[in-house]
């Protein structure tokens, strides 16, 4: 049984024609605090584990968003970005990315 389709097209490119491969950056809200600089990765390293905690994260923008529980693995490390979004998340989710687009979308409703 097919479900609903996702697809992207010129109208998704934000900025232009993608100039080079950057990482995909958001903002999010969690526990009702906007975060910025979260990184989609759809695949890292391993890094030492210091404690885990469930917080609700909101994903989306106007009348297009979800609202879900995400457990937030944190660690100690040196990076660039407040928090990394795994493949765990964007299945979660139902998202897919276009690294093309650099946009990303997921069904609502």
């Amino acid at each position: 049984m097919l479900g609903p389709v996702i697809t992207f097209d010129d109208r998704n490119l934000r900025h232009g024609l993608p100039t080079r491969d950057e990482p995909m950056v958001i903002s999010i809200v969690a526990a009702e605090y906007k975060i910025e600089r979260v990184l989609v990765d759809q695949g890292s390293e391993q890094v030492l584990v210091k404690g885990v905690i469930e917080i609700e994260t909101v994903f989306g923008e106007s009348s297009g968003i979800r609202c879900i529980s995400m457990l937030y693995i944190v660690v100690d490390i040196d990076a660039s970005y407040n928090i990394i979004l795994g493949r765990s998340t964007l299945n979660k989710l139902v998202m897919v990315v276009s690294t093309w687009h650099m946009c990303m979308k997921f069904l609502i409703g």
